[in-house]
């Protein structure tokens, strides 16, 4: 934790944590921060160096759509959210045709001209071994959890770590953390994030206002004072 972090607290030991190490207000319109669900046994890191605005982005969206019951699970995920998310990925990183398909799990629903799982609208983040969801439950409520990923998806080349096998380590599979998220405690979050948005598009426009050539503004590029 740092003097600067911003916090969208669910209850008195529970928080997501957006890490930063000096004020938000000195940050660059582009900034990329790391984000966190912290307990008080646990830190589960849901993005590193992630741009903050598309992050807010993300979790701005979900909040909306779940206030307004729009995060209903698809009927074909029977199962939990991260354990079909966890067969997915070993499906097609673990794919062998000597062809350049992308072959799809048969188990799972895609849809798009991209073939995307269904799934993954309800995902707001993720990041190595932790992956973040938002959806409704069938009367309503809003519902955040935090699955693990088999950390054997994510090593580097010539990475070696022991670990059991994905087959052995799917047989004990359950999602890290479940927590029902009032509509109070979303509107607030909610809140705060459509704030640190306003606030990051404000200090562009006013960038971009005080530029006097014609060249196109990158967002990038944004300074910090």
């Amino acid at each position: 934790m740092h003097p600067y972090d911003i916090i969208f607290v669910l209850n008195e030991t529970e928080k997501l944590v957006i890490d930063l190490k000096k004020p938000f207000e000195q940050m660059p319109c582009y900034c990329q921060t790391t984000i966190s669900f912290d307990t008080k046994l646990k830190e589960y890191i849901l993005t590193v160096n992630d741009d903050l605005e598309s992050s807010m982005q993300m979790f701005s969206e979900s909040l909306t759509k779940s206030l307004n019951n729009k995060l209903q699970l698809h009927a074909s995920i029977t199962k939990d959210i991260g354990y079909l998310h966890n067969e997915g990925l070993y499906y097609q990183l673990n794919d062998t045709a000597d062809d350049d398909e992308l072959h799809l799990n048969p188990n799972l629903t895609y849809e798009g001209d991209f073939d995307t799982w269904v799934g993954i609208q309800y995902q707001i983040w993720s990041c190595r071994q932790w992956a973040a969801w938002m959806y409704n439950d069938e009367h309503g409520g809003i519902v955040f959890e935090i699955t693990p990923r088999y950390p054997g998806f994510f090593l580097e080349e010539n990475e070696s770590v022991e670990m059991p096998s994905y087959k052995e380590w799917i047989q004990t599979y359950q999602p890290a953390v479940v927590r029902f998220i009032s509509k109070d405690i979303a509107q607030k979050w909610l809140s705060h994030a459509k704030d640190i948005l306003a606030y990051i598009k404000a200090r562009f426009d006013k960038y971009a206002d005080d530029t006097s050539d014609n060249k196109k503004i990158v967002y990038e590029k944004c300074p910090q004072k």
